[in-house]
C-alpha cells in the first residue's frame, strides 16, 4: 500500500476533480488522496445522509431516504468487491468488477427490462487509491438513463457517493449525494453470503441449466483465464485445451444426470425372521451436497477447482 500511496500522489486531475467532487480543490483531494491506502476500503459502511434523493435511483439503492442500504467493500489496485444489502428492495448483492473500464454483466436486475436489453457495468480509477466510478446504463425509465456512481474516500472513515443521470451526453440528473460512514471494519463476507443465498439444486432441470452456464461460463472466459494463468506464472497459460476438457465433461454429465436422478430400490436385506412381519421399501436418492468451497493448488487452479464444482 506504501507504493500505492507514493503513487496517488502523483496524480493530478487537470483543474478541479470530477463533478462528485462538488468543487473540492485539486490540491486538498490529492493531499487526501496522498494519506489513503486501499485498505482503507474495507469495512461495512452505512448511510449517514443523502441529499437531494430521486425515487429514479431506487432500482441501484432502494429507498435509502427512507430505508437506509449497507455497503461492504474490498477494493484492490485492480478490481473491486461489493456486498450491498438494499432492504426496501429485499437484495443481497455480491460481486466483484474489475477496475479497467471494461464492460461485465451488471449484478443489477429490476423487473419490466426489455428481453433485448442486456444489462452490465463497468468500472474505473478516477484517483487511485481514494477514488472510483462505476457506469451502470439502462436505467428502468422512459429515457433508459445511463448511471454513473462515483464513490470518494474523504477519510479512513467517511465515505462520499455522488451519482450522475445522463441520457447519451444529456445530464438528465444529479449529482445526488450520499454520505456513508464505516461502521465496521467487516468487508465482504463471501462464505456468509453463499450460506444465505446458496441452495441445493432440488430438480433435473435445475442441474442441467447450471451445467448449461457452466459450459457458457468456461466458454466466454478462454481468453480472460488465459491471461491470468499468463500472469501468475501458471504453464502452460494457454486455457484453451483445459476448457475443452471441462467442456467434454459439462455434457458427459449432463447425460448422466437423468440417471444419477432416479431413485436407486434397494432389496431389503433383513432376514425374514427378523423382520417380525414388517415389509419395507428402501430407496437411495442422491442429491448434490449444496454450496462447497473448493480449495485448489496454485498449478492449475481453475480446471482443479471447477472439476470437482461440476
Amino acid at each position: 500500500s506504501s507504493g500505492l500511496k507514493s503513487s496517488a500522489a502523483q496524480i493530478r486531475r487537470s483543474s478541479h476533480v470530477s463533478e462528485g467532487g462538488r468543487g473540492i480543490p485539486e490540491s486538498l483531494t490529492s493531499a487526501m488522496a496522498a494519506s489513503l491506502s486501499l485498505d482503507d476500503w474495507t469495512g461495512t459502511w452505512d448511510v449517514e445522509r443523502c441529499e437531494a434523493w430521486e425515487p429514479c435511483l431506487e432500482p441501484l439503492f432502494g429507498s435509502r431516504s427512507t430505508s437506509p442500504d449497507s455497503q461492504r467493500f474490498r477494493v484492490d489496485a485492480l478490481a473491486f468487491t461489493e456486498e450491498h444489502r438494499i432492504p426496501s428492495n429485499e437484495v443481497h448483492l455480491f460481486f466483484r468488477a474489475s477496475l479497467n473500464n471494461e464492460w461485465c454483466a451488471s449484478p443489477y436486475q429490476w423487473p419490466g427490462k426489455r428481453a433485448d436489453v442486456e444489462l452490465s457495468v463497468r468500472a474505473i480509477w478516477v484517483e487511485m487509491p481514494g477514488c472510483f466510478s462505476v457506469e451502470v446504463p439502462n436505467l428502468p425509465g422512459p429515457e433508459g438513463a445511463t448511471a454513473t456512481i462515483e464513490r470518494r474516500l474523504l477519510s479512513p472513515t467517511e465515505l462520499q457517493e455522488t451519482v450522475h443521470l445522463r441520457a447519451g451526453e444529456k445530464l438528465v440528473g444529479g449529482p445526488y449525494c450520499t454520505y456513508l460512514r464505516k461502521t465496521s471494519p467487516q468487508g465482504p463476507a463471501p462464505i456468509a453470503w453463499l450460506r444465505s443465498s446458496g441452495r441445493p439444486l432440488g430438480r433435473l432441470e435445475e442441474r442441467q441449466k447450471a451445467l448449461e452456464q457452466a459450459s457458457k461460463m468456461i466458454l466466454e472466459n478462454v481468453a480472460a483465464i488465459s491471461a491470468a494463468h499468463e500472469m501468475d506464472r501458471v504453464f502452460p497459460s494457454n486455457f484453451e485445451g483445459p476448457s475443452r476438457m471441462l467442456l467434454g465433461g459439462c455434457k458427459g454429465y449432463q447425460a448422466l444426470l437423468p440417471e444419477w436422478t432416479t431413485p436407486e430400490k434397494f432389496e431389503d436385506t433383513c432376514p425374514p425372521p427378523l423382520r417380525a412381519g414388517v415389509e419395507t421399501e428402501w430407496t437411495v436418492v442422491n442429491e448434490p451436497k449444496g454450496v462447497c468451497i473448493n480449495v485448489a493448488p496454485w498449478n492449475a487452479p481453475v480446471i482443479l477447482s471447477m472439476i470437482p464444482s461440476l
